[in-house]
């Protein structure tokens, strides 16, 4: 049953496809071979910069002030792009949230050599390693570390988001949450919550009526060394469903997964494993050595 701990993520229901936000691979970690650009007393300046920028875009979505979050995004981006930020900022408005933050890493920085189509309009381009760590409030014990492929442009003295697709063909790629998804309605329970996309109410009230008592039955069955805190996601699509477990889970084939972050299983013997199937909406999970 530690599938469920920790993190504590099950992902439920597969309804019909959808396309999936462009620059998205799974769970965001980078795909392509292009090794990191030398650390240089530039890069640090830079890596200050970018860091107050997403220091002032992660303030922006815990204070819900989308002028301060849309000023973070590059003005001369793709009308596109800006529309996408301003529906993330949106969709992210009922998520209960706990943390929010992001992490620069200014020794990975991508060549941009061989970026396609690079804007010739802005001062500089620039593209380190950024995590997003996010953590869900009554769920998460700790933040989730996510992947970003972000391209940050300089325009004057000032640095901005211009894009989190553009260095998809370089090998890096932005993970996906249910918020680049579409908007998300979130119903808390004693033990947990259910996190979904309008239209999906039948289900949501399948789940939060089920939530409780699995709850209950795990730790009946593996005992209090748990968080025993579970958010149950619904996707809307494969293309959602693919996001959030890797591009290489066969997502068509399944009605449920269990995830768990940062949390391990005691072993009690040379080895454990853990198997699951699924009927209906409901994942049954049995631990075997």
């Amino acid at each position: 049953m530690a599938l469920i701990a920790a993190a504590g993520v099950a992902l439920v229901s597969l309804p019909a496809d959808q396309v999936a936000p462009p620059g998205q691979s799974g769970e965001g970690r980078p795909m392509g071979a292009i090794p990191p650009a030398e650390p240089s007393a530039v890069d640090a300046v830079r890596g200050d910069a970018v860091t107050a920028l997403l220091e002032r875009r992660a303030a922006a979505v815990r204070e819900r002030d989308l002028d301060a979050f849309l000023a973070t995004v590059d003005p001369e981006a793709e009308p596109w792009f800006r529309e996408a930020q301003q529906d993330l900022f949106d969709n992210l408005g009922d998520v209960p949230l706990a943390h929010w933050s992001y992490a620069v890493d200014a020794a990975d920085v991508l060549d941009l050599t061989g970026l396609p189509e690079p804007d010739a309009t802005a001062a500089e381009l620039w593209a380190p390693g950024v995590e997003l760590h996010y953590a869900l409030r009554g769920v998460d014990p700790a933040p989730t570390a996510r992947d970003l492929g972000y391209l940050f442009a300089r325009r004057g003295d000032a640095w901005y988001l211009h894009s989190d697709t553009a260095l998809s063909e370089l090998g890096r790629r932005t993970w996906r949450g249910p918020w680049d998804f579409g908007p998300c309605q979130v119903v808390t329970t004693e033990f947990g919550l259910v996190l979904a996309h309008p239209g999906s109410q039948p289900m949501v009230d399948r789940l939060v009526r089920e939530l409780d008592p699995a709850v209950r039955s795990v730790t009946e069955v593996w005992g209090s060394d748990w968080p025993g805190r579970v958010a149950l996601l619904l996707p809307d699509s494969p293309a959602e469903m693919r996001a959030l477990v890797g591009p290489d889970f066969p997502v068509e084939s399944v009605v449920a997964v269990a995830t768990a972050t940062g949390w391990t299983a005691p072993r009690t013997g040379p080895s454990a494993s853990a198997s699951c199937s699924a009927r209906s909406a409901r994942g049954r999970c049995r631990w075997r050595r």
